[in-house]
């Protein structure tokens, strides 16, 4: 049971589809930054707060790091989580973006290559374009079970710290040595530390145990006094700290949205449908901005109109997940079927 100074860790899963459609919802605000100009100031400031929106990728990385311990406390046979995995994140990827890739990269230039890194997620660690929530999903899956076990054997707390730590040490390391490569990778590294803290929080989420305030205040407080003693010294900012105090913004902000969505009940049924599509949205929100891009390039009058035209793709893209969603279900039901 929660105490009065402590958060209901349980709440985390009961909210987790309500949580995950706003999340999505900022994500689609933050996406809509490349077709903000800065010439007016409504522009520069809609750009400034929709910026804020990239807050929802580590939303998305913490919660699935609390998922990940349900799948894993379970000790499933790697075969049956890898292909749970796929079905579920893999398989929508290669239907949805993989029509895309083909106009992309067979119709329009007949370059396999590309085509091959792009579906298989290897194009972002080669400097080509993709999806990077995708192909970094791909070896998170891979090694989570592994490091599932390891960190099982007792000294959760500690073992979390050091990874987590040197997860930060690489993206300092990165960002020294190579700064377009770091520009390519930061999402990653900070959606991977939330994702090592989801999991081991999952723990106490699925215990339904107190979690301390201190959860929920020291990010707060962390990131709040970087922004105030950097600004007070006029030091220079250091990026990799600061992107990983924003980063860890979502821990405070997903116990205090969980508390409201539970208290508003029946009135988020909108956000908790969203967050059962979240994934093909993203999907389809990329694919949808790279068509919107081409066709701007050839086109003044996309060119001219590119946020409103934004805006008005978001209900299609919406609309699409859904109806791509149940397609994979209808097709997974009849694949179940026939192997009985």
């Amino acid at each position: 049971m929660a105490s009065k100074s402590s958060f209901r860790s349980g709440l985390l899963s009961r909210q987790r589809s309500c949580l995950y459609g706003l999340a999505a919802i900022l994500i689609l605000c933050v996406h809509s930054c490349i077709f903000l100009g800065d010439e007016t100031p409504a522009e520069r400031l809609a750009s400034a707060v929709f910026h804020y929106g990239s807050i929802g990728v580590p939303i998305f990385g913490f919660l699935g790091g609390v998922g990940l311990y349900y799948s894993l406390i379970k000790r499933p046979r790697l075969r049956d989580f890898y292909k749970r995995r796929f079905r579920r994140v893999f398989l929508p990827f290669l239907c949805i973006a993989g029509i895309w890739y083909a106009y992309e990269f067979l119709i329009s230039d007949f370059d396999i290559l590309s085509f091959f890194c792009a579906v298989s997620t290897l194009g972002f660690w080669t400097g080509r374009a993709t999806m990077w929530y995708i192909a970094m999903l791909l070896p998170v899956y891979l090694l989570f079970p592994f490091y599932s076990r390891w960190l099982e054997k007792g000294k959760r707390g500690p073992k979390t710290a050091a990874v987590i730590a040197l997860v930060f040490l690489l993206m300092a390391a990165v960002y020294h040595s190579d700064p377009s490569l770091y520009l390519r990778m930061h999402l990653v590294f900070r959606t991977l530390a939330l994702m090592l803290c989801g999991y081991y929080l999952g723990e106490r989420v699925m215990k339904n145990d107190g979690l301390s305030v201190l959860w929920a205040v020291v990010p707060v407080v962390v990131s709040v006094a970087y922004r105030v003693i950097f600004g007070v010294f006029h030091w220079a900012r250091y990026e990799p700290l600061s992107s990983f105090s924003f980063a860890f913004l979502a821990l405070p902000i997903s116990l205090a949205l969980s508390a409201l969505f539970e208290r508003m009940g029946s009135r988020t049924a909108a956000l908790k449908s969203l967050g059962t599509v979240t994934l093909e949205s993203y999907i389809w929100n990329r694919v949808l901005i790279n068509l919107q891009q081409t066709i701007s390039s050839k086109s003044a009058f996309f060119r001219d109109r590119r946020f409103l035209i934004y805006v008005l793709l978001i209900p299609v893209g919406i609309l699409l997940s859904y109806l791509s969603r149940r397609a994979l279900q209808r097709g997974k039901a009849k694949q179940v079927s026939s192997e009985r």
